[in-house]
C-alpha cells in the first residue's frame, strides 16, 4: 500500500530543509503562514496544521501577534510524551531510576576523563561542602548533578539531563497520586 502524503508534510519538510540549509536557526522568525502556503502551493489550513505539529514537538514557538519562531524546547515535549507512558504503565519508576543512575555514572566517567577547569572543580566541591543552611539536601543533590553535566560541555548530555530531571519530577508526582492518595 502506497504511503499517503499529506499537504502538511510539505511544510514540515520545508522547515527541515530551511534548517539544514542554515536559513533558519534557533530564535529565527519563520515566514508567515500565507507566505509558506503560497510558496508550497498548499492551503493555509495545511500550513497551520504543520506549524501546530512542529509547535507540539517543541521545534517552534508561536507568539500571538508576532509569528512563529524556531526554538529548542524538545526536552519539555519529550517529558510530556513520557508522562503518558508512565500513566499508561509502559514504563515504570524503576525504569526511570535505572536509566538516571546509569546516565549519571557515565557522566561521572566522562568528567573524570576530561580536563575540567579548576573553577569547575571548585564549583562542584563548593556544592558538596556547602553549609547545610545554604541548600537543603535535595537542592544540593540537584546542583551537584547539574554541575557534573555542565562540566562535560556536551549539549546532548545537558539536554538529556534537563529532560530526565523533568520526567523524574513528573514520575514522582504521578506515583504519589497513584499510590499515596
Amino acid at each position: 500500500m502506497a504511503k499517503q502524503n499529506h499537504e502538511y508534510e510539505k511544510v514540515i519538510d520545508y522547515i527541515r530543509n530551511q534548517i539544514e540549509a542554515e536559513n533558519l536557526t534557533i530564535n529565527s522568525k519563520l515566514p508567515t503562514e500565507r507566505a509558506i502556503a503560497e510558496e508550497l502551493s498548499i492551503s493555509r489550513n495545511s500550513t497551520r496544521e504543520a506549524l501546530r505539529i512542529l509547535e507540539h514537538m517543541g521545534i517552534l514557538k508561536s507568539i500571538h501577534g508576532s509569528g512563529n519562531y524556531l526554538t529548542d524546547n524538545i526536552s519539555m515535549q519529550m517529558s510530556e510524551m513520557l508522562r503518558y507512558m508512565i500513566l499508561l504503565k509502559s514504563i515504570s519508576k524503576l525504569d526511570i531510576c535505572h536509566f538516571r543512575r546509569d546516565m549519571e555514572k557515565t557522566v561521572c566517567r566522562v568528567v573524570m576523563k576530561s580536563e575540567i577547569s579548576e573553577d569547575e572543580l571548585n564549583k562542584i566541591s563548593d556544592i558538596l561542602n556547602s553549609e547545610s543552611d545554604k541548600y537543603d539536601e535535595v537542592e544540593r543533590d540537584r546542583l551537584f548533578h547539574y554541575s557534573l553535566i555542565y562540566a562535560t560541555n556536551n549539549k546532548l548530555w545537558i539536554c538529556l539531563k534537563v529532560f530526565l530531571s523533568l520526567i523524574y519530577a513528573i514520575s514522582v508526582e504521578i506515583w504519589k497520586k497513584l499510590f499515596v492518595e
